[in-house]
């Protein structure tokens, strides 16, 4: 069974907090020197209206970066939603009728089910569904987050 999500945001807090504690790979350029593309107001003109450049500050890439300027912008942790995924694959196969002419069983089923063993996503923490709400109708908030298990079950039935 395959299933997927196509867009929908998703608000990341769990990247957040690590952006903000330099935890985060997005910290990891740390001393570098970075010039946000923007613009920057020099003043005002003779009629009292602002004036912009370019914005040609360098700012520097450290601790005081990340905790207060990049980190008070929640729009840099949005990250898109979607995903691909195998969420359940079953086999089985029924021995044939001959192999069990000898013994006292009609039926021997064999099985094996996979759940959770594929995702598609780009998303920072690998599985994008999970929520800070659960399942109801507060979807979109990922913080911290128990991520699914991947679970092989094998099965045997037997059949008098």
């Amino acid at each position: 069974m395959f299933d997927a999500r196509i867009g929908g945001d998703v608000l990341n807090f769990d990247l957040f907090y690590s952006t903000f504690y330099g935890t985060s790979s997005v910290t990891a350029d740390r001393g570098d020197v970075t010039v946000w593309n923007g613009v920057r107001q020099t003043g005002t003109d003779d009629q009292g209206k602002p004036v912009y450049v370019k914005n040609d500050i360098p700012v520097v890439k450290d601790q005081a970066y990340y905790q207060n300027f990049y980190s008070s912008s929640t729009e840099l942790f949005v990250e898109d939603g979607s995903f691909v995924k195998l969420r359940e694959l079953r086999l089985s196969y029924s021995l044939p009728q001959g192999l069990l002419s000898k013994t006292p069983f009609s039926g021997v089923d064999l099985s094996v089910i996979g759940r959770n063993l594929y995702i598609n996503s780009n998303f920072t923490y690998w599985d994008p569904e999970g929520s800070l709400g659960g399942n109801g109708n507060g979807q979109g908030f990922y913080h911290g987050v128990t991520p699914g298990t991947r679970t092989i079950t094998f099965g045997l039935n037997l059949t008098l």
